[in-house]
């Protein structure tokens, strides 16, 4: 079991978040020590990609963690490098084994834009037809379970797009 004396400003840990049911293991760095608690920012994924892989930010505000949620501590690693990860700009991470060492574009993909976007849908309900093999789409879609932050990042731009659509069509059902 971990204590609280065994932690210093600056370590990386590795925090079980549960979210909506569902858990993660998230990285972030400990700012400030004040028992019972820890002061973390998180590593939080963003809309930027560098060969497939998705890049990190810390988060601007701190988060109070209580010692239980910690999964994991890397004692005195300061450094995300230490860790797997690799600093592409000051401040933008992205986990070394995630990237598509084949993909040949070395730029940063910012799909933040993309995502901001409100979906535009056509206003006639009726030319919204599904295509024949539209239930086994889903349900492969539905059974998909991403293995990397870049695939788990895709899969939600998708879900989020689809509620969009159903919310959109409902609407104009109504």
């Amino acid at each position: 079991m971990l204590s609280l004396n065994e932690f210093s400003e600056g370590d990386i840990v590795k925090i079980l978040v549960e979210e909506n049911e569902i858990e993660e293991e998230c990285f972030a760095k400990v700012n400030s020590i004040n028992a019972p608690k820890l002061y973390v920012n998180y590593l939080i994924e963003r809309s930027k990609f560098y060969k497939d892989a998705v890049l990190y930010t810390y988060e601007d505000h701190t988060n109070e963690v209580e010692i239980e949620s910690i999964y994991e501590h890397y004692k005195d690693v300061k450094n995300l490098h230490e860790i797997g990860f690799i600093e592409l700009e000051e401040g933008w991470y992205v986990r070394e084994d995630e990237i598509d060492i084949e993909c040949s574009d070395s730029d940063i993909d910012d799909l933040s834009s993309e995502e901001e976007n409100d979906f535009i849908a056509e206003e006639d309900v009726s030319q919204w037809e599904l295509p024949e093999d539209h239930e086994q789409v889903d349900g492969d879609w539905r059974s998909w379970h991403p293995r990397t932050e870049g695939e788990r990042h895709y899969k939600n731009v998708v879900d989020r797009i689809e509620q969009c659509a159903k919310i959109y069509k409902d609407n104009m059902e109504f």
